[in-house]
């Protein structure tokens, strides 16, 4: 089946990013890789432990200008068979807990094989139609515990926890319907909106 490359997803991310950058912000990567020395990145990466993937799943970019900053993750849809987007879980999960802290994501969302640009806010985020959890995860029980609060957080999902997961990672993730992702703000109007903030700062 048809997969986009890893340069489809470079191209898109950098669009993000030169885009936000003439709006007045600056971008820089945040992912554990490239801030920390490498030898903590290393035993990180072989860390399944709460606290190692919090810190392995925080956003990978941060965006920041003089009124607003925020964080930023960027997502390419790798596969031409299905419309729905999926996203990991724990990254979501950890951005939804500190949006009451005033902490806000921005997902920015491509799919290449529709031509379909959308985005949103965490603090607003869509209806999840599943959760999935694979039966090999590699996750520790105190991580799946934390993965296990969905649940509640999308108590309208359905629950599968022998889930697989076609690109072989078995991270357990969610699933957000293709009509739901079709509503979804364009990431244009998203822009324009955050643009319209700087007008006025």
């Amino acid at each position: 089946m048809p997969l986009v490359s890893d340069n489809y997803h470079e191209k898109f991310e950098r669009r993000v990013i030169e885009k936000l950058r003439a709006i007045g912000f600056s971008v820089s990567s945040a992912t554990y890789h490239d801030v920390l020395e490498r030898d903590v990145s290393e035993a990180l990466a072989r860390n399944y432990s709460p606290t190692a993937l919090y810190i392995r799943t925080r956003a990978d970019r941060i965006a920041v200008r003089h009124d607003l900053s925020f964080e930023l993750e960027c997502k390419t849809h790798e596969n031409a068979r299905y419309e729905d987007m999926t996203l990991e879980i724990l990254p979501v999960i950890h951005h939804i807990n500190k949006v009451d802290l005033g902490v806000d994501c921005l997902y920015a969302y491509w799919n290449p094989f529709t031509a379909m640009y959308r985005g949103f806010w965490v603090s607003d985020m869509p209806r999840v139609r599943d959760i999935r959890i694979p039966s090999n995860t590699r996750y520790d029980d105190d991580a799946v515990g934390v993965v296990k609060q969905a649940e509640s957080i999308f108590d309208e999902a359905r629950v599968y926890t022998n889930a697989g997961r076609g690109d072989g990672s078995n991270d357990p993730y969610i699933i957000i319907d293709k009509s739901d992702v079709q509503n979804m703000r364009r990431l244009k109007d998203i822009f324009d909106s955050i643009e319209l903030l700087t007008e006025h700062a």
